[in-house]
């Protein structure tokens, strides 16, 4: 049992022998009385002198009348029952002392805190039964020691510099200390404490109360962090009355709407809409009030007057006893979001236009083939004074133009590379500005190239038309002439640029192109790769320059952006994945001029009649034997009884019923050491390749050339 417990027993029994003393007491007193009214009567009765009182004449003499004596006994026994009622009133008094005193005790033992009395050397000399509770000492652990024994050492000195303050009579306020529990551990309290008076006045000690404030503290700790999270929170938060004032924001509400935080307070949140979207605004506010919540886009208005798009959610508040007491509003800048939609749409268009313009290129390149190769045939052993010798040359270029524009649309449409191969992109950008230079001297044209630049591996012939594309672009934004500023350089692309364009991040090389032009405007900009786009003329432009540039890039795993702005010029950077092989340097020098002939045997596989015949013409021109097929299941057949003639298959990939690659697989498994040429009017992608990976031994693409057939053909026999 504890002291308080045993001072309360002992006040109990001390209260309890004072009542029996009391009634001693008064049974005393009572029979006293009695037996002097005796004596008195008797002494009066029987005239016993000196009986009781002494002599005669002494100052007590009861030998008077008897009605003196009885006077004396009623005057006694009032006297009597004054004493009485004076102990019984003590007695009430005591008990209803012990009762209030119960009743203080009661509510100190019950109160929560720790109840503690100091003496004024700052030992206990009370505590109540809470100190258990928060320190874990018992109470008599802690009686007689000095209130230091509990202090976190930090608040050893603060708090008894309070302490002496208090005691030359100045207001201790309440304020928060630490206690250092029996197990070292530490909890925070709220302490107040006064000064403790006798009843003359005088400081005999200190009376304090500590109040556990560790549940308040950790309570604290948790709005702390809440505070500091919606603070840092890159989306904009903000409350609102149910007058749509502002009565909150936080740091990235008012930086997203270009204000300051004491601007946005009291603003009506109406003002961050714009008159064509305001009545969005106010539906969105509708729904919050009549629903509990809303999300939604809606269009908000900066301090400049510029607008942006956000995803907003707003939410009823609601106070303590569920009373709605405004809006929560969470605002998120969608802005990039916006453009990377943008980008996802073009793409798709770009797409699906382009899958209806391959279709339409293969046919017309199987078209432009004939044409072509008739051409060639009627100039093979044309002397050059031949009066239709120079139209033929005529019309072979304008195929050729053909030619080259379809190969455009087919970049475009479907991409693919045809040759690649490991590049020196300084030394592809130092020919092409060579080429363009010579055309265009009205344009000052600056260069600078990284000195290590990385190898990439890609088709030269169509990264350089990208370029020239880029060139042509701007010599057309700078009709006075201008400037032209290139540069390469070595650059990584880390993982949130290249996300957008489902790439992987990592080492890439750039081509920036910068012009001194009259610029674009963010609409021409928008729409700066679609295909058919163009300022130009109708007939000055086709649309595609750029269109294929950007297909061309993209088949290279690459990324072309544009930066421009109206009147300062325009800037396309082209970035490439840098290659993982070592370089290799070595390059075949051929004669293109010298068309060369043989005397073996070939197969030509093709479904196009026009191509079948122009290129049996051909291949017999320059002294090869032909034999021909239509379909792959005849080309098949031809071979299996053939095999041993046929020299070279030159088999078509786009054929009905049994396409090139399954026809290559069943010739490869008759003869697994069969050479064949690949002809397509599609680029080297996708199946393409893959048939190359398989062994196949060539690529050429229609329409084809009868110089660049010759050369092909006689790389693959002579190998």
């Amino acid at each position: 049992m504890n002291s308080n417990g045993e001072n309360n027993n002992l006040k109990s029994n001390n209260h309890l022998n004072s009542r029996i003393i009391g009634n001693k007491v008064c049974l005393f007193v009572f029979f006293s009385f009695i037996l002097l009214c005796i004596l008195v009567w008797i002494n009066e009765v029987f005239d016993i002198p000196h009986l009781v009182f002494g002599a005669p004449g002494s100052l007590i003499n009861w030998r008077e009348s008897l009605s003196e004596t009885v006077l004396i006994a009623f005057i006694g026994f009032f006297v009597m029952l004054i004493i009485i009622k004076g102990i019984r009133k003590f007695e009430q008094d005591e008990e209803r002392i012990l009762e209030s005193r119960e009743k203080y005790r009661t509510l100190v033992e019950t109160i929560g805190d720790i109840v503690f009395t100091l003496d004024l050397d700052g030992r206990f000399t009370y505590l109540n039964s809470e100190c258990e509770k928060i320190v874990h000492y018992n109470i008599h652990e802690l009686i007689g020691r000095p209130f230091t024994d509990v202090l976190v050492p930090e608040y050893i000195e603060p708090t008894v510099n309070n302490f002496r303050q208090g005691l030359s009579g100045n207001e201790i306020p309440i304020y928060e200390i630490e206690l250092l529990d029996k197990f070292g551990g530490k909890v925070p309290v709220e302490l107040k404490v006064k000064s403790l008076l006798d009843p003359d006045g005088k400081t005999i000690g200190r009376i304090g109360v500590a109040r556990n404030i560790s549940e308040k503290k950790l309570a604290e700790e948790e709005i702390k962090k809440l505070g500091s999270a919606i603070e840092q929170s890159i989306d904009g938060i903000a409350t609102l009355d149910m007058n749509q004032k502002l009565t909150y924001v936080n740091n990235a509400f008012a930086q997203m709407h270009g204000y300051s935080l004491g601007e946005m307070i009291g603003m009506d949140m109406k003002n961050l809409h714009d008159k064509a979207h305001i009545g969005e605004y106010n539906n969105a506010i509708d729904k919050v009030k009549s629903n509990g919540s809303w999300m939604g886009e809606l269009i908000h208005l900066k301090k400049d007057g510029e607008t942006f798009p956000a995803y907003m959610s707003g939410s009823l508040m609601k106070d303590s006893i569920g009373k709605i007491s405004g809006i929560l509003t969470v605002i998120k800048d969608i802005t990039e979001k916006k453009k990377l939609e943008t980008q996802l749409q073009n793409v798709q268009k770009m797409e699906a236009i382009g899958t209806l313009a391959g279709g339409i290129a293969h046919d017309f390149n199987n078209l432009l083939a004939g044409i072509l190769g008739n051409i060639s045939l009627m100039l093979l052993g044309m002397n050059s004074d031949n009066p239709i010798y120079e139209i033929l040359k005529n019309l072979e270029q304008y195929v050729q133009n053909g030619a080259n524009l379809t190969k455009q649309l087919l970049s475009f449409a479907i991409g693919g590379k045809y040759e690649v191969q490991q590049t020196d992109v300084n030394d592809l950008v130092k020919k092409t500005v060579g080429i363009f230079s010579r055309t265009k001297k009205e344009i000052a044209i600056y260069e600078k190239y990284a000195e290590d630049l990385c190898f990439v591996e890609v088709d030269q012939g169509q990264i350089g038309q990208v370029l020239l594309n880029i060139y042509v672009n701007a010599l057309q934004a700078m009709p006075e002439g201008g400037e032209l500023y290139i540069k390469t350089e070595n650059i990584t692309l880390d993982e949130d640029y290249v996300r957008p364009f489902n790439l992987k991040s990592g080492r890439y090389i750039e081509i920036s192109v910068t012009d001194t032009g009259v610029g674009m405007d963010e609409s021409i900009k928008q729409r700066i790769f679609e295909p058919f786009f163009t300022t130009k003329k109708r007939d000055t432009g086709t649309g595609l320059g750029l269109a294929s540039a950007y297909r061309i890039i993209k088949t290279h795993k690459g990324i072309i952006n544009v930066y421009s702005e109206k009147g300062k010029g325009t800037t396309f950077n082209i970035y490439l994945p840098t290659s993982k092989k070592e370089a290799d340097k070595e390059s075949l020098t051929v004669d293109n001029e010298k068309i060369i002939g043989g005397d073996e045997i070939i197969l030509l596989v093709d479904d196009d009649d026009m191509v079948i015949y122009v290129g049996v013409k051909m291949l017999e021109k320059i002294g090869y034997k032909v034999m021909k097929a239509r379909t792959g299941k005849e080309a098949i057949e031809i071979y299996r009884e053939n095999q041993k003639k046929i020299d070279l298959v030159i088999l078509d990939m786009i054929m009905p019923e049994m396409g090139g690659g399954e026809v290559y697989d069943f010739l490869k498994s008759i003869n697994p050491r069969i050479k064949v040429l690949l002809s397509s009017g599609y680029s080297l992608k996708g199946e393409a390749r893959e048939i190359l990976k398989r062994g196949c031994n060539g690529f050429i693409q229609k329409p084809i050339n009868m110089k660049d057939l010759s050369l092909k053909i006689r790389k693959i026999l002579d190998t």
